[in-house]
């Protein structure tokens, strides 16, 4: 599996150096091969530099540790993925208010690698990026689609912590329990929940 087919974004570069292109990506699917036969914390660096074939200063020119090599690329590729989903007009309601489905979608074609990453017994960093994503995603929405909120400070802070930890606890339940419903669905759901989480702070 390669990080890249999660929706990685990388910065424009007219000359990449293939070199490096292809000792990171021999890292990264090595790992995400690993995580999905072993626990996280059972994983060494000298496990993945094993399967991948790289020596150990190379993966130290690169990487600071297996988590810096984790989240360097998946992180950024779930926040690419939560904001791919296309925003109406500013204060109309459209598909992009709290919809995640490319992230759902790609969810379930990887369903054992997600299931490590994020089902119950999934590793604590990867959920802290995606509800730091989600967070980030789901304030966005609320300023775009629902401008007439009132919302005070304290208010907002618990609204997105309520709406971010709730749709993390979705998603760990439908990874573990075999995608139960097809990821349009969850999105629905998920976003009509969050619509109606905001209701009683709806003028008029």
């Amino acid at each position: 599996m390669e990080i890249n087919a999660v929706g990685q974004s990388q910065p424009p570069n007219p000359k990449p150096d293939r070199r490096i292109q292809k000792t990171r990506r021999a890292l990264q699917d090595a790992l995400l091969t690993l995580i999905v036969e072993r626990r996280y914390d059972k994983i060494t660096v000298q496990d993945i530099l094993d399967r991948a074939n790289v020596g150990r200063s190379t993966f130290y020119a690169h990487y600071r540790d297996k988590d810096d090599l984790l989240l360097g690329d998946f992180a950024g590729a779930m926040q690419h993925m939560l904001a791919g989903v296309h925003n109406g007009p500013p204060g109309e309601v459209g598909t992009g208010a709290f919809s995640i489905l490319p992230f759902l979608q790609h969810a379930q074609e990887h369903l054992h690698l997600y299931r490590a990453l994020l089902g119950t017994e999934g590793i604590e960093i990867v959920k802290q990026g995606l509800q730091e994503a989600l967070y980030a995603k789901f304030q966005q929405d609320i300023a775009h689609h629902f401008p007439a909120v009132s919302l005070d400070v304290t208010a907002q802070e618990m609204t997105l912590h309520y709406l971010t930890g709730a749709a993390l606890a979705c998603i760990t339940w439908w990874l573990d329990a075999d995608v139960p419903c097809p990821p349009a669905v969850l999105d629905a759901r998920l976003q009509k929940l969050n619509r109606g989480c905001l209701a009683d702070s709806w003028p008029g």
